[in-house]
């Protein structure tokens, strides 16, 4: 079964066109669709009732915690299916949500992202979300090193199994867990693979992008890096010490790398350095 998971809040106007449309692709057949509202005042978990009656595979979960990172976390822990598709209420295309599957079982991958960044993409993408993607992209491609053009979309195919267990002990509260669950999956031995696809512009409701939080995200992104980086020196730290006896000649090389890891300012390039800083102080004399 596919469990298709949509974090909502106030999105009534594009749920009524979301679940008849996913209805309309799968015919009902080998789906649920489990729509995860963070107390929406707006009459969509109304709405989602009224689905629910009528279909008996549309499920509506009321949020506990708050945040999208935890939204997100709890609707994937409540999926039932050993596939599990996220995607936006807004953004994306039902229709695509069978190349994500057919990749993602095809390609022997543990998560399939659907990238507004790759050639074949059609996006419609505001200025501020493009640039925040930009710089989580550049965070987690050259921080975290995944090999994804995309790592903030959040139109993506998962094996059950490893999301699952990703979602458990986030780090970041906002848009960014898109990233530290591609990091947590990569770090298990998981595969990343990725195809282009549609993303279409919001046609009611408001956006919940917030550029304070995007930076806060960034922020943890670049902590979550740092951190990898030390554990992978401490892991070179405990090869050498067991090699030291066996192989000698060999342990001022691997010192001198390290040493030369050590040296970096940053794992970020100066440019994107820059920006988050000028960022930062906006916000910091809106306040």
């Amino acid at each position: 079964m596919i469990s298709i998971v949509v974090p909502t809040l106030n999105e009534e106007g594009n749920i009524r066109r979301l679940i008849p449309s996913i209805i309309d692709v799968f015919s009902g057949k080998g789906i649920e669709v489990v729509i995860l509202d963070g107390r929406s005042t707006d009459g969509t978990q109304e709405l989602v009732k009224s689905f629910s009656r009528k279909h008996h595979y549309v499920r509506l979960v009321a949020q506990k915690g708050r945040g999208f990172a935890n939204a997100l976390a709890e609707g994937i822990s409540a999926a039932r299916g050993e596939i599990i598709v996220t995607m936006d209420a807004e953004n994306h295309m039902p229709s695509e949500i069978s190349k994500l599957v057919d990749e993602l079982i095809g390609g022997d991958f543990d998560v399939v992202v659907g990238s507004r960044f790759m050639k074949g993409a059609d996006v419609e993408l505001e200025r501020k979300r493009l640039l925040s993607s930009n710089i989580a992209n550049r965070i987690a491609r050259v921080g975290l090193r995944l090999n994804v053009k995309d790592c903030s979309s959040g139109f993506r195919a998962y094996k059950a199994e490893p999301v699952k267990e990703a979602v458990k002990k986030l780090r970041t509260k906002y848009f960014s867990v898109q990233v530290e669950i591609l990091e947590k999956i990569k770090n298990k031995g998981g595969r990343l693979g990725e195809i282009p696809v549609h993303y279409m512009k919001r046609e009611s409701g408001k956006s919940k992008f917030r550029l304070k939080a995007a930076m806060s995200d960034a922020t943890n992104l670049i902590k979550i890096a740092e951190e990898n980086e030390l554990e992978n020196i401490k892991r070179r730290s405990r090869k050498m010490a067991e090699s030291l006896k066996s192989r000698p000649g060999r342990i001022m090389k691997s010192i001198r790398r390290m040493g030369q890891n050590s040296r970096r300012r940053s794992i970020l390039p100066k440019s994107i350095r820059k920006r988050i800083n000028s960022l930062k102080s906006k916000i910091t004399r809106r306040q």
